[in-house]
């Protein structure tokens, strides 16, 4: 009789052993490290204008894509006179700013005046207007810290104009200032009257700068 006892004790013993007896989590921590350095280009245009303007520009802050002014033939009359591009599809002028450091940028225009081949005939008081434009951020650009235009309305001269600016930690990434080519409004060329029949050309000039208040020539 003592010795079924005894077993019994025993048995219980170890039932109530295993019951409290946990396993133990194992934690173990890895290092992850990267280092992140400037971009370099060139940066192809992602929506390329027609006429094409890729500027081939190296980065790690570059003007990707410039807008061609090929403007519609002009019919003079008794007054002003506006033309719209040649182009009815959307035209775009394209930066990538791939430096990482959120310094900021500013993209300025300005035109020079319109002559012909032969330089005896100008354009008298000819000038570009962009309108209505707007900024969108490249494809892979998750960016919400978009540059901004600074005027919803740019006519054109022989002096740099602010077209776009990126304040400091915004403009990261690739962006697209978008007109649109289809709308009598967005890019026009307006001419007075008073001025003389020919083929006439002239140039417009594009400056990217690395801080959003450059200090010009």
């Amino acid at each position: 009789m003592k010795k079924a006892i005894l077993a019994t004790i025993l048995l219980s013993a170890g039932v109530l052993l295993t019951s409290v007896v946990q396993a133990e989590d194992k934690v173990a921590d890895s290092d992850a490290s990267v280092k992140v350095t400037a971009g370099s280009g060139p940066v192809d245009p992602e929506d390329p204008n027609n006429p094409g303007g890729e500027t081939g520009q190296n980065g790690p802050l570059s003007l990707d894509q410039v807008i061609q002014f090929e403007f519609a033939d002009l019919k003079l009359s008794g007054g002003s006179t506006s033309v719209p591009l040649k182009a009815t599809t959307m035209q775009n002028a394209q930066v990538t700013d791939a430096r990482g450091t959120g310094a900021g940028w500013q993209l300025q225009v300005k035109q020079s005046e319109l002559q012909t081949s032969d330089q005896t005939k100008t354009l008298k008081g000819a000038q570009i207007n962009l309108a209505n434009a707007v900024v969108a951020a490249g494809r892979t650009n998750t960016s919400t810290d978009a540059p901004t235009m600074n005027t919803a309305s740019l006519a054109l001269n022989e002096n740099y104009q602010p077209l776009t600016t990126a304040v400091a930690q915004t403009g990261l990434g690739t962006w697209l200032i978008k007109y649109n080519a289809d709308s009598t409004n967005d890019i026009t060329l307006k001419v007075p009257a008073g001025n003389l029949i020919g083929d006439y050309t002239g140039t417009v000039t594009w400056q990217l700068s690395d801080s959003p208040t450059p200090t010009n020539p």
